[in-house]
């Protein structure tokens, strides 16, 4: 199967799912930022930092924080 570059527009969850689309993925999950939790995007020297910070998974009571630095050489550190 070769992988897309589009947006993922449904709601499965599975191995195959994921690797159908080309994609960076931390946590292959729906999120809720709307319900709470923060969501910052800082620019460093070398890198762009993502961090989802308490945020709600859809249809859970529960929060998440994890986090993706993408650098500018080409590594990525998933946290």
């Amino acid at each position: 199967m070769k992988a897309t570059t589009g947006e993922d527009r449904d709601f499965i969850e599975s191995e195959a799912d994921h690797l159908d689309t080309l994609r960076i993925s931390a946590f292959f999950d729906d999120l809720e930022p709307g319900k709470g939790g923060q969501v910052s995007v800082p620019q460093r020297a070398d890198r762009v930092v993502i961090t989802w910070q308490d945020i709600s998974e859809h249809g859970r009571t529960y929060s998440k924080t994890f986090q993706v630095e993408m650098y500018f050489d080409g590594r990525i550190r998933m946290s």
